[in-house]
């Protein structure tokens, strides 16, 4: 019997997802014979935002400025591309709260070759601030590569020990989260 793929599926086949957060996705491919089960993933119906991206390991990562309602994430088989999975992701708006804390979010010199510079406004509340913000940086692979608290409105991380590429920083605050796409380039 000769190698098929005779179906793809993605998971979660529906999910919401916030304007600059991210999402994991898996594909099962079920074949016969020796049929490679490896799959490209592929995003579509993005408007407005060329930081909307997924990645070869399936984490969708959704731009801040993002305009489109919907998504569709598809997983393509590599040995038979007629065959493939779909997933539709509803792309859901900020909160107010989360509009005021990553407005003034800047991250630069964006791409960078040593240390990136990371400042935000503080927005007074009424009640006494509290910054403390948790950094993950992602790399291409989807792999944390680094985890850092930023406890500053001004604060400088050394990255000289990640190798040149592209990276998703992924910042969390009170349960709101915004991921942005850093290039570092080669020294």
């Amino acid at each position: 019997m000769p190698p098929t793929v005779v179906s793809v599926a993605v998971s979660p086949n529906t999910v919401s997802v916030k304007k600059g957060a991210t999402q994991s996705f898996t594909a099962t491919v079920e074949v016969t014979g020796d049929a490679s089960q490896d799959v490209a993933w592929s995003v579509s119906g993005n408007i407005g935002s060329t930081a909307t991206i997924i990645n070869s390991s399936g984490l969708l990562t959704i731009g801040a400025n993002e305009t489109a309602a919907t998504l569709t994430v598809r997983a393509t088989s590599t040995f038979d591309d007629t065959k493939s999975g779909t997933a539709t992701v509803t792309v859901e708006s900020f909160t107010s709260s989360e509009e005021l804390f990553f407005s003034d979010l800047k991250i630069y010199p964006n791409p960078f070759s040593g240390a990136v510079r990371i400042t935000v406004a503080v927005v007074e509340t009424g009640r006494a601030p509290s910054l403390q913000i948790q950094i993950q940086i992602f790399n291409a692979a989807g792999a944390i590569v680094h985890v850092q608290n930023i406890e500053n409105v001004d604060e400088t991380i050394n990255l000289e020990h990640l190798p040149a590429g592209v990276y998703i920083f992924r910042f969390e605050k009170d349960g709101n989260v915004r991921t942005v796409r850093v290039i570092k380039e080669v020294v």
